[in-house]
């Protein structure tokens, strides 16, 4: 399963969340406050979390 990268309005948190590809559009709960105010990231905004080779950030 994939691990999509989430954005909680709320809390001003992200965080990861593992998911078949027929889930990604279910309703998301912030695992810190529990908040629904929830956003999965871009795949702009989940590649620039994405470590580049060797642990060296990506260029973009």
């Amino acid at each position: 399963m994939p691990l999509y990268p989430f954005y909680c309005k709320k809390c001003d948190k992200t965080f990861e969340v593992f998911l078949r590809p027929s889930e990604t559009h279910q309703e998301m709960t912030c695992p810190d406050c529990q908040g629904n105010n929830v956003e999965r990231l871009s795949d702009k905004e989940e590649s620039d979390l994405t470590p580049g080779v060797c642990g060296v950030k990506k260029d973009t």
